[in-house]
């Protein structure tokens, strides 16, 4: 069955009606383009090396959209941590919340700004490299309060044949 679906030859999702096959629909999904770990900087955010914010790029090629997104606290692992830190090059990983940072009112506020989604983890992600549709809606569902987003913090170093395609993202 096709859930969320765009005919091929027309633009935004519609669903399966009568006289549209499910061949002619294509399933759209959201796939991870890059990441990076960022900072306040005294220009906004800036590349944060092994620790910062973890913001995610995510490419829909049904819709032709690129969004960046970042994590909420409620639901994130350690393994979670470690699995992105290892994507980066390094070993292990560490997480807490942006809240109590010294540069948390500047991170909220350049967030808000941009009106970033913030994801929350569901069970219904098992490959974060491609997210369904209808399982990204899940996970950007949420209350998540800025103060509860992420904060990184990767350790040791990984042979640079395991990192992650990783680009600088410019809010």
């Amino acid at each position: 069955a096709v859930v969320s679906t765009q005919s091929t030859g027309g633009k935004g999702g519609v669903d399966p009606g009568e006289g549209t096959l499910e061949s002619d629909c294509i399933d759209i999904v959201w796939q991870l383009n890059s990441g990076v770990l960022v900072k306040a900087g005294d220009q906004g955010l800036v590349e944060g090396g092994k620790e910062g914010l973890l913001i995610i790029t995510v490419n829909n090629d049904v819709e032709g959209t690129s969004t960046n997104m970042t994590f909420c606290k409620e639901g994130f692992r350690r393994e979670d941590a470690n699995a992105i830190c290892q994507a980066f090059g390094s070993e292990n990983g560490t997480y807490d919340s942006v809240l109590g940072l010294d540069t948390y009112d500047q991170i909220s506020s350049l967030l808000t700004q941009k009106n970033m989604p913030v994801l929350v983890a569901d069970e219904c992600v098992t490959d974060l490299s491609v997210v369904s549709y209808d399982c990204m809606e899940k996970l950007k569902d949420n209350s998540c309060e800025t103060h509860n987003i992420v904060w990184l913090q990767c350790t040791g170093s990984l042979s640079s044949a395991r990192r992650m395609k990783i680009s600088i993202i410019l809010l």
